[in-house]
């Protein structure tokens, strides 16, 4: 009897320890999301700058980052983290409301959808101007267990929720309504392409495209909470004030244009990791 109970004992015992030191979680579910990232050659530091953060809280592991050039793969794939090269002609880096701009936009959908229909998974899509200072699992998790396809970041510059949903940060659950969504999106930008403009506003390219699709598609998209998840308007504008002695969950460095402005606003502000 005594040699059964410490049998049981020693097992309870390798299952806490197990649990406690394995990479990957499965305990948790953590492999029930991916994160996807993707970027040119030009945006290798931001990117590594993201992925740091991701490291911190213990969330790399579930990040894929796609590549659209020789440059941004070598750079990324001595990170450490899950690395695809997928083969373009576009170039390194664009400035936005271009037609360059516009055509890595297209890739951005791309990636996401052909992400949604391989692994079959809840997909975080994040631009690389975004740094995570908290998990956010168990946001994605109460994410699954909701009724709505999509949850994304609004890009209003306050804290009222606007009709300009952002492109930057959304998170999509492995389904048909999403997978037409983002193809009605990616078929809008493609009916544009030679008059790209006339989705310049609202964020441009991409951004307008999703705005549109997901009226048109009538998917049940969530906002995500304007202070945890805040754009670089709410939180710049307010970091002396809400976020004095709030830490969000990301912050977003859009509402700036330049990735070299980029650069010097998260360092100005200490969110330059590396």
């Amino acid at each position: 009897m005594n040699k059964i109970f410490f049998l049981f004992l020693l097992i309870i015992i390798l299952i806490f320890l197990l649990k406690k030191n394995l990479k990957y979680e499965y305990f948790e579910n953590n492999n029930d999301y991916i994160i996807s990232m993707f970027l040119t050659g030009g945006l290798c530091e931001e990117a590594h700058n993201s992925i740091h953060t991701l490291k911190k809280i213990g969330m790399d592991h579930n990040l894929i980052v796609t590549c659209l050039d020789e440059k941004a793969y070598n750079y990324i794939n001595k990170l450490g983290v899950k690395t695809i090269k997928k083969k373009t002609n576009l170039q390194k880096e664009a400035d936005f409301g271009t037609k360059d701009f516009y055509e890595i936009m297209y890739n951005k959908l791309e990636i996401i959808k052909r992400s949604l229909i391989n692994y079959q998974k809840i997909i975080v899509y994040s631009d690389t101007d975004i740094v995570f200072l908290n998990d956010i699992s168990k946001d994605i998790d109460k994410f699954r267990k909701s009724n709505y396809d999509m949850m994304i970041q609004d890009d209003s510059s306050d804290f009222n929720n606007s009709d300009n949903l952002c492109a930057g940060f959304m998170i999509f659950k492995p389904n048909n309504k999403c997978i037409k969504c983002l193809e009605s999106a990616m078929k809008i930008m493609k009916d544009n392409w030679d008059t790209h403009n006339k989705l310049s506003v609202g964020g441009g390219a991409d951004q307008r495209a999703m705005n549109l699709a997901m009226k048109d598609t009538n998917i049940k998209v969530g906002i995500l909470d304007l202070k945890e998840y805040p754009n670089g308007s709410r939180y710049f504008n307010n970091i002396t004030s809400i976020y004095k002695s709030f830490k969000p969950k990301i912050i977003h460095n859009n509402y700036i244009v330049g990735t070299k402005n980029k650069i010097e606003r998260f360092k100005k502000n200490n969110l330059w990791f590396i």
